[in-house]
């Protein structure tokens, strides 16, 4: 059976095996959809600390940094979500996919 990278950078020849290495996602997701969104979440994750770290440094009291954080995360989970969706369609329209090799 081939397996296939579906990460949706692996037209730039991104291996779902890179992100898995780079993120600490579980190796389940390797070769599944399911990549995308842990890839998502855990991109989400770094960027809540950076925005509560950098909010920190800017000023913000504690609170007022985790709800920054949060609204930056959550509002940029959002927009990946929306792009996976739009991604994985269009693969599946125009029958691309990106077969693991090597």
């Amino acid at each position: 059976m081939a397996l296939f990278n579906h990460n949706i950078m692996a037209g730039e020849d991104i291996t779902d095996l890179e992100y898995i290495e780079r993120f600490k996602i579980d190796k389940k997701h390797a070769h599944n959809e399911s990549i995308n969104h842990e890839i998502a979440n855990a991109v989400a994750k770094e960027s809540y600390q950076m925005e509560y770290e950098a909010a920190i440094v800017r000023g913000k009291n504690a609170n007022d940094a985790e709800k920054w954080a949060k609204k930056v995360s959550d509002k940029g989970l959002a927009d990946a979500k929306k792009h996976i969706r739009l991604a994985l369609k269009d693969r599946k329209k125009n029958n691309i996919s990106y077969p693991v090799t090597g």
